[in-house]
């Protein structure tokens, strides 16, 4: 041993230690020390609980099956008994609460079977077990983060929300009473976490990216692609579902007047086609662009016409960024000298705003069985990313005002789509009245560890989309 080495009964405590204290393990706190306590009676009381259901199940299967009267009565006493133990080690044994399902599942958005005590009123409803994710408000979840760092464990019994999966054998008011008003914790006899990645979604991380698909790239232009695009495009608007955004519109069309113009009757050129006799100037830039990905040369009136057409976008690209630019300050706008300093101190930002939405196509954010389409448009993707998007922010929105995204611009316009298209039916209702759609605050949708607020005018366009927080 070295002169520096600390002496035990055992000997050195480890090579090179150096007098350090002998290597311990991780400490756990007191919550969570309770959680396991209450894990381990469970599972003790559970063995002696199937033995008492079992039991039950044979008393009660005799009683309906017994026709002598004074059997019947020495089988119910039996029976109410037996029924009576169960409940008592059910009540002091085996109550999950809803701080312990968070702590030990909710806060990591697992899937999970649900399994519930034989005679609770969850299992008379939903039967021996139900299948979902567990689902919290912006309010439960910020007092459920409270909870797990809570000395003690409250023994309450608390309502569970529950996403219910489509597998299960249930009707679809009893999934929907599960979400909106959920069970009773005490109703719990176990969980089993049946998919999902063991990671706290709440635990938000500067940056982060999405889980993604795989990615299939095609290398040769083939024009049966673009004819499958006429075939989505033509049953959308014969099915009337999912109906087609005026940029879809303008795609339709491009893609018709290259490889099937004879197809387009005279209504169709009249309404949506020409303007004042003359094409459509988003039309015409489609067929441009079009033109281009199929390697058909440009005459040099349209490649004149094309440049005119690209400048007069870059222009309007020009204007949403600085309109947004002026509603993110305090200064008087107005002034030359004051827009000039401005303009001058956030270039790079700008720049790179503009190159980004001159690479932005819009988006129509809805799926398949939509009345309504959702649709994110030039001046919605500026308000969203230079508000609520670290790289973009500028000015007051770039001081701490504003609530800000956490994934690359690709991710975030994932997110967006994934958002309306679970709020889709909602949205589709309350246009149908002719209003606009709404969430913020106590109604924000959750997805992958936020909460969203979301504005959609009731023509269907995008008007904002933010990580909901206190500053929002």
């Amino acid at each position: 041993m070295g002169k520096g080495d600390k002496k035990t009964k055992r000997g050195k405590i480890k090579a090179s230690s150096y007098g350090n204290m002998r290597m311990r393990k991780d400490k756990i706190s007191e919550f969570e020390q309770q959680i396991l306590v209450g894990r381990e009676n469970r599972l003790n009381a559970t063995k002696h609980l199937k033995h008492l259901y079992l039991l039950h199940q044979v008393l009660d299967g005799k009683l309906k099956k017994n026709t002598s009267k004074n059997g019947d009565e020495s089988l119910l006493l039996q029976l109410n008994l037996l029924q009576d133990k169960i409940l008592s080690i059910q009540k002091n044994h085996l109550q999950f609460t809803a701080s312990e399902v968070y702590s030990i599942y909710g806060r990591y958005d697992l899937f999970l079977n649900f399994h519930f005590h034989y005679l609770s009123e969850s299992y008379d409803k939903y039967g021996e077990s139900v299948m979902g994710t567990p689902k919290y408000s912006f309010e439960e979840r910020a007092e459920m983060n409270k909870s797990v760092g809570w000395k003690k464990v409250k023994r309450e019994n608390t309502v569970i929300k529950i996403e219910a999966s489509e597998v299960n054998n249930i009707s679809k008011e009893l999934k929907k009473e599960l979400l909106d008003v959920g069970l009773f914790s005490k109703d719990i006899i176990g969980i089993t976490p049946l998919a999902g990645v063991i990671k706290d979604k709440y635990k938000k991380k500067k940056f982060e990216k999405l889980q993604k698909g795989i990615e299939i790239k095609v290398q040769n232009v083939d024009t049966s692609l673009f004819f499958a695009s006429i075939m989505v495009y033509k049953k959308r608007i014969d099915s009337n579902e999912y109906p087609l955004t005026h940029f879809e519109f303008d795609k339709y069309f491009s893609l018709l007047l290259i490889l099937n113009p004879d197809s387009i009757s005279q209504e169709d050129t009249e309404r949506y086609i020409l303007t004042k006799d003359k094409v459509k100037k988003t039309i015409k830039f489609e067929v441009y662009k079009l033109k281009n990905n199929l390697n058909i040369e440009l005459s040099e009136t349209e490649k004149e016409d094309y440049k005119e057409l690209t400048n007069s976008k870059f222009k309007q690209h020009m204007k949403l960024v600085l309109d947004e630019l002026e509603k993110s300050t305090k200064l008087n706008f107005q002034r030359q000298s004051d827009k000039r300093e401005i303009v001058l101190k956030n270039l790079d930002t700008i720049t790179q705003m503009i190159l980004e939405l001159m690479g932005f196509q819009p988006i129509n954010l809805s799926t398949y069985g939509s009345k309504f389409s959702v649709r994110l448009e030039e001046k919605g993707f500026v308000h969203v990313l230079m508000r609520h998007h670290p790289k973009f922010q500028v000015e007051d929105y770039a001081n701490g005002e504003k609530s800000t995204f956490r994934y690359t611009v690709s991710d975030t316009l994932l997110t967006i789509k994934k958002v309306i298209q679970e709020l889709q039916i909602k949205i589709d209702s309350r246009l149908s009245t002719g209003q606009d759609f709404r969430i913020r605050k106590f109604d924000s949708q959750y997805y992958n560890g936020d909460f969203f607020s979301v504005h959609v005018d009731n023509s269907g366009l995008l008007m904002a989309f933010n990580p909901y927080d206190e500053k929002a």
